[in-house]
């Protein structure tokens, strides 16, 4: 870890944290930072490695206060826990402004794959009656959804599937299919998918960006050809990669952020 962070885990409903935090102790002068909640992927069945931690140090090195959110997983997936932790973190960060020292105004959520289904379910419910206990501090201000998945009826993912749902309850799978839940109070969204994807089909975010179009939510749909799945900063991959500075740059479009790239 670079000497210029410090690490910090806490609980959210039984979910652990860990944030990403500037070691430098802050005063009256220290200008509050945008902050990113990441959902790693992993079919709700584990976490993937290269979509916490690392990720975590690259929106570090760009100017964010970053948390990981390691939400239900296994049995722990049932009964909408993962979007209940989701939901509580955002609206314990929001609370706690002044002690982690982000904005509150300018907090992001982003997740891969699985992942990506449970910010996509964020920005979709976070008025939901489900979600009420945590009283509206729970909308992100924005999303990134990394190969997300997006529908549990449309060319579903098996596995997320299997995780989330027990038997054929159709009510639960469509609400849980963030495409049908969009409204105008979606927040912004940044998406990328790999064209190749074999694992989601990058028609999962395309159904979510039509959505936001319909509704007229400030979105940006990136398609890469050749982009493994489960493959988080795609440094392997030169064209993908490129997902990384422009999220950035879409935060800086919309939220005026001074987010710059990091410098590996």
């Amino acid at each position: 870890m670079s000497s210029s962070l410090k690490q910090e885990v806490f609980s959210v409903l039984g979910a652990q944290v860990t944030a990403y935090l500037p070691s430098a102790t802050p005063d009256s002068q220290t200008p509050l930072l945008p902050a990113t909640i990441i959902c790693p992927g992993g079919s709700y069945q584990k976490y993937g490695v290269l979509e916490g931690r690392p990720v975590a140090m690259a929106l570090s090195r760009a100017g964010f206060c970053v948390f990981v959110l390691s939400y239900g997983i296994g049995p722990n997936a049932t009964h909408a826990l993962p979007l209940r932790q989701l939901s509580r973190t955002v609206s314990s960060i929001r609370k706690q402004f002044r002690r982690f020292r982000v904005d509150p105004n300018r907090i992001f959520v982003m997740g891969f794959s699985a992942g990506g289904h449970l910010a996509a379910n964020l920005g979709t419910l976070w008025n939901h009656p489900l979600l009420s206990g945590d009283g509206g501090q729970n909308r992100p201000d924005a999303l990134c959804l990394c190969y997300p998945v997006v529908s549990l009826l449309h060319r579903p993912h098996q596995g997320t599937n299997q995780a989330l749902l027990s038997g054929a309850d159709e009510e639960l799978a469509s609400l849980l299919s963030a495409e049908r839940q969009v409204t105008s109070l979606t927040p912004p969204t940044f998406l990328w998918h790999g064209l190749d994807d074999r694992t989601v089909s990058p028609e999962h975010s395309v159904l979510f960006a039509e959505a936001l179009e319909r509704f007229g939510v400030p979105h940006c749909l990136k398609l890469f050809p050749h982009a493994e799945h489960g493959c988080g900063l795609a440094d392997s991959n030169r064209a993908a990669a490129e997902w990384f500075p422009e999220w950035l740059s879409f935060l800086n479009r919309t939220f005026e952020t001074e987010a710059t790239l990091p410098s590996f």
